[in-house]
């Protein structure tokens, strides 16, 4: 959905993930959601790795779904994302009412 242009730009530029991970380590909520059916990536690789940073995550496999869970199963990823931010709203609702 990208031109070639942009993708080049965003696979060639460095990133620095040192922040991020940081935030992961002091507590910001991570949701990952992979589908069972993913041929690109391995997906127990994937969250073994960020859950060694985000202390505070959830993992979540979507069932029959691919790399592209979110149009495989719209549904269900709509039903998780919802549920996710619903618990953190009301987590912050606690800390600053």
């Amino acid at each position: 959905a990208q031109d070639a242009e942009v993708t080049t730009r965003m696979l060639s530029r460095t990133h620095d993930p040192s922040k991020l991970l940081e935030a992961g380590r002091q507590g910001l909520p991570l949701m990952i959601v992979v589908g069972s059916e993913d041929a690109l990536v391995d997906s127990t690789a994937v969250v073994r790795e960020l859950r060694r940073h985000f202390r505070n995550s959830e993992a979540h496999v979507v069932p029959g779904a691919s790399h592209a869970q979110f149009v495989d199963r719209k549904d269900d990823f709509v039903r998780l994302l919802l549920v996710f931010m619903g618990r953190l709203a009301v987590s912050v609702e606690l800390l600053y009412p």
